[in-house]
């Protein structure tokens, strides 16, 4: 399916927002956490906080294969998390906005709230 000739969605395969006031609907949504829901991807957003690496220094971070890692990367850049930027002689991957670092700060604080236990009374 080529997803450029299909009206309904972006050129980056994202469903076009509804709403221009809420920046997206739920199935752009869905696309998005539902990239972010890996284990292999999640290494390599780590991976790439630190700056733009090449396929073959993020499979050396990640110790994922180079196979792997480009199958991923190429999952990534579709949901608008990751960007190539081709120089001379290289390729290489960075985070498409460094609004992410803040994301991934709030999941952290949501997790930590959530699977907090509540505290107990104490009857001394």
């Amino acid at each position: 399916m080529n997803l450029l000739l299909n009206s309904d969605l972006t050129t980056r395969g994202l469903p076009k927002p509804t709403d221009p006031s809420s920046g997206c609907d739920l199935g752009c949504k869905e696309k998005l956490f539902g990239n972010l829901a890996d284990r292999a991807r999640l290494r390599i957003l780590e991976t790439l906080c630190e700056g733009a690496k090449t396929v073959e220094q993020v499979a050396t971070a990640t110790g994922l294969t180079l196979a792997s890692v480009s199958v991923e990367l190429e999952r990534l850049v579709d949901c608008g998390c990751v960007r190539p930027k081709r120089t001379l002689h290289s390729l290489f991957y960075l985070l498409n906005t460094p609004r992410f670092l803040e994301l991934e700060a709030v999941a952290d604080e949501f997790l930590a709230a959530s699977f907090k236990a509540p505290e107990m009374p104490r009857y001394d």
